[in-house]
């Protein structure tokens, strides 16, 4: 029998949404109580990524508590906020290093609130970790620089785990950590056990990959921490509702997750500009749950059987039948 799946969701698509050409947003700005509240309305929404130190902070986590229990709404995930206008330069990878100790701060202090909430996974995006021009980074430096404070994050707290969600642009042109392998080669050179990937769909379409086998991949090493459901298109980081693009892909990668036991939180990182922001959650929720249904229909055995010939039509007629049987 499947498991029961727990749903999350970023705080930030109940933001105004704003991007670099509609500076107030598309939507009014919300505080956390009425982002907590929104999200407690929300069918099928069992939790919430948030982050440190905008959402949360030292000193008003006892109200991020009760928010949480007051409206339902589990909080699945703490991320460190290190990649605003102070951390232009990079955080764990720049060269100052009061900058970068002030991101290792928070990142520390992230742990800490995820802990004190009662959550074990602390995300960690390096947005500003990456360069624009060439010779403009020092590549040997700033990757010790990363490694380094990774690692000492890692000590902080044994007991919560860290996220690393790999992007391969945006803000920068490039990130450092830009991919699910070069983050899980990080992920051995330090050696940490609380040291793992989060697998976004839409950060793995940057990069011409395949969700499913990066999921894979990431499991077989120990790595998957975390996954991050939406759609793109490939070129950007679009953040469309869940299932509305690459259906086939999402079968697949709900298929592998159940494969190698993936047993986490379901998170989605949507950013709805202009459709109607609890709509859009509902839907993906409904898509993954319905997307789920047909991957839990498929059977192992047969569908390995067919891959063995490596002929895709093998595994196209059968994947068909469970599909379309209903229209014949």
């Amino acid at each position: 029998m499947a498991r029961e799946v727990s749903y999350t969701l970023g705080i930030w698509a109940l933001t105004a949404t704003v991007d670099r050409f509609c500076w107030d947003g598309y939507r009014d700005h919300l505080d956390t109580r009425s982002q907590f509240e929104i999200a407690g309305s929300i069918e099928g929404l069992d939790g919430l990524i948030i982050q440190c130190p905008n959402v949360v902070n030292t000193d008003n986590v006892k109200e991020i508590k009760a928010l949480a229990e007051g409206t339902g709404i589990r909080v699945s995930a703490v991320d460190a906020n290190i990649f605003q206008k102070e951390f232009k330069w990079g955080a764990l990878s720049n060269a100052d290093p009061k900058v970068r100790r002030q991101a290792i701060d928070t990142m520390k202090t992230t742990m800490d609130l995820a802990a004190e909430i009662g959550c074990n996974n602390a995300g960690m995006w390096l947005g500003q970790d990456g360069f624009d021009y060439p010779f403009q980074e020092n590549y040997l430096e700033a990757w010790e620089r990363i490694r380094d404070s990774v690692a000492e994050c890692a000590d902080h707290n044994p007991k919560v785990n860290i996220c690393i969600e790999p992007k391969a642009a945006e803000p920068r042109g490039f990130l450092f950590l830009g991919s699910a392998g070069r983050t899980t080669a990080l992920c051995y050179e330090i050696g940490k056990d609380n040291v793992g990937v989060t697998c976004d769909m839409g950060h793995v379409y940057m990069n011409r990959g395949n969700p499913a086998e990066v999921a894979t991949y990431l499991a077989k090493q120990g790595k998957l921490f975390s996954v991050h459901f939406n759609d793109a298109r490939g070129f950007f980081d679009d953040d469309l509702m869940a299932g509305t693009v690459h259906i086939w892909d999402t079968i697949e990668f709900l298929y592998y997750l159940e494969q190698v036991g993936y047993a986490g939180w379901y998170g989605f990182d949507i950013f709805p500009y202009r459709e109607d922001l609890k709509r859009c959650v509902e839907l993906s929720i409904r898509n993954i749950r319905d997307l789920r249904a047909i991957a839990l229909k498929i059977d192992p055995k047969e569908l390995q059987r067919r891959q063995a010939s490596g002929d895709a039509l093998a595994s196209q007629e059968y994947l068909r039948d469970l599909l379309f049987a209903h229209i014949r």
